[in-house]
């Protein structure tokens, strides 16, 4: 499904009737838009435009087989937003840019955003009134710039906490893991999605980047109350089976485990994503690769659903 131009003003109704997959053919579409206004603006849309190469084309537009990859890896916590009639407490914990944090406040949710570095945290709080701009209903949405850890220690309790490719840098995890437990309200859901260090290519990428087999810890940035140095994980990737025992020593119970990331579409020229052909072939042979017993468990993404019992 391709949305040539978004009904305006946007209504919540309507974003939570569609598919996790047209939800990101739909957000392509109004970042494009994003981009173009911050551009005639005299914004930064370049930061922006660099950080989703693997969504959006040189040119800015967005890519179908990239909105059906992000479909499935977030699939599970968009039918949770939209399933639910109360507006869900989240936490977006290492938000970035903020865009997931816009997403999930488009579908409804009080989203609290949670970033370490301040540029990134300023960048994503310029964004909320583009997409408010959009909507008929007004966004619940904050940006804090701070240190994971003691956000956490000071907050109330979450619906749902997001962490997505945040895991991976927030050092050490086990003590975020514990945290999150203790703010995830009885009935809530910690959701972590992240590279999986099972796969070969995920594995070769991380080692190429720390410039070393063995996961590394740095303290490249500071915390926004004390200036003093804060550890940072450097991509330290886990394997799903591991991240799983690490979340229920924790706490938690595995209510799902999502893979996807069998596409190999960051290896092909962006013109070729955009034919019909090999967008056709990707999607099948993700969906194929899905139900191969023990081969699921490589895909390069996975999504886990772990939860606090009532």
């Amino acid at each position: 499904m391709h949305f040539s131009s978004p009904e305006i003003p946007l209504t919540l109704s309507h974003l939570k009737s569609l598919s996790a997959e047209d939800v990101f053919y739909f957000f392509g579409r109004l970042l494009e838009g994003e981009l173009r206004d911050r551009k005639e603006k005299g914004l930064d849309e370049l930061s922006l435009k660099s950080y989703y190469t693997g969504f959006l084309t040189e040119s800015g537009k967005s890519i179908p087989l990239a909105a059906f990859g992000y479909g499935q890896r977030f699939g599970p916590l968009i039918q949770e937003l939209q399933r639910s009639s109360d507006s869900l407490r989240l936490l977006d914990a290492g938000c970035g840019y903020g865009t997931e944090s816009i997403l999930f406040s488009l579908l409804g949710a009080r989203v609290d955003g949670v970033e370490l570095v301040l540029e990134r945290t300023e960048l994503a709080r310029s964004r909320i009134s583009f997409y408010q701009s959009l909507c008929s209903f007004p966004l619940n949405l904050k940006f804090f710039n701070a240190n994971i850890f003691k956000f956490l220690q000071k907050s109330g309790p979450y619906d749902i906490i997001w962490a997505m490719e945040a895991v991976s840098h927030i050092y050490p995890p086990e003590e975020f893991f514990a945290l999150a437990y203790d703010r995830t309200k009885k009935g809530g859901k910690l959701v972590i999605s992240d590279p999986n260090r099972l796969n070969p290519l995920v594995w070769l990428r991380e080692v190429k980047i720390r410039g070393s087999v063995r996961p590394g810890v740095h303290e490249q940035f500071t915390d926004p109350e004390t200036g003093a140095p804060v550890k940072y994980g450097q991509e330290n990737r886990f394997s799903v089976f591991l991240l799983k025992k690490k979340l229920e020593k924790a706490g938690f119970k595995i209510q799902d485990v999502h893979m996807s990331g069998f596409l190999g579409s960051s290896f092909l020229p962006k013109k070729i994503l955009m034919r019909r052909g090999p967008h056709s072939f990707l999607r099948a042979f993700q969906k194929a690769m899905k139900e191969v017993l023990l081969l699921n468990r490589l895909g390069s993404l996975y999504t886990i659903v772990a939860g606090k019992e009532k």
